[in-house]
């Protein structure tokens, strides 16, 4: 009998960038000690245990889509507001199983720590594995979920901000299975949202810190 874990699954890394940022306008290209802020990640996700990576951004953003297709990752122009469908329509597209979320302004992502997060997935039945709580992880945050629950959520959430953020909506439902992993990589925020988080990358990518460490897991089967 073959179990249904032993299914292969399409699994994609979806990046979802765009150049309009209001706070760091231009940020995803911006040189970050010599190489755009995006190629950093770009780099983590392919070396990751993925089948392919999609750049997801806003359809105007070609600037973008010719970045993609430099680095020969696939593209996918969505709305630039509503992220989920964004994200939701490139899943569909690629025609993936499970999904591995990053975003692009977190050049200190790790191929181990995406890695981490991706067996998870149909542990226990779980759809949704996630290493970033209470304002931890920061900047190395990554979410991995089914398409099954991204397409519930797609078509379930009505709030603006479930639409931007794309996840929210999944992380309150307490009937979703899910791994939470409570592992602390990094002791201050990486991602990039304005020029001081942008200079604090800078000096953590250049002094070549790790994050470090403390760590246990809890499963989480909706409780």
């Amino acid at each position: 009998m073959v179990r249904i874990e032993d299914i292969p699954k399409m699994t994609g890394a979806i990046i979802q960038a765009r150049m309009a940022s209001t706070r760091l306008p231009g940020k995803t290209l911006k040189l970050l000690n010599g190489k755009p802020v995006l190629e950093y990640v770009i780099d983590a996700a392919k070396k990751a245990d993925v089948d392919t990576v999609i750049l997801a951004t806003p359809i105007q953003d070609m600037i973008l889509a010719a970045y993609a297709k430099e680095h020969d990752i696939k593209w996918y122009g969505g709305q630039e507001n509503d992220v989920l469908a964004r994200v939701y329509e490139a899943s569909e597209q690629a025609k993936l199983d499970v999904i591995v979320r990053l975003t692009g302004d977190c050049p200190c992502v790790k191929p181990g720590i995406i890695n981490w997060c991706i067996p998870g997935i149909g542990t226990d039945k779980s759809e949704l594995v996630y290493n970033s709580w209470l304002n931890h992880n920061d900047g190395v945050d990554v979410e991995v979920f089914t398409m099954q629950l991204l397409r519930w959520t797609f078509e379930e959430a009505v709030r603006d901000e479930d639409r931007e953020h794309v996840t929210p909506f999944m992380r309150r439902c307490p009937f979703i299975n899910r791994i939470e992993i409570y592992k602390k990589y990094i002791d201050q925020k990486l991602s990039i949202d304005t020029e001081d988080d942008f200079k604090r990358v800078e000096k953590y990518l250049r002094e070549g810190k790790n994050g470090s460490t403390s760590s246990r897991r809890r499963d989480s089967m909706g409780k």
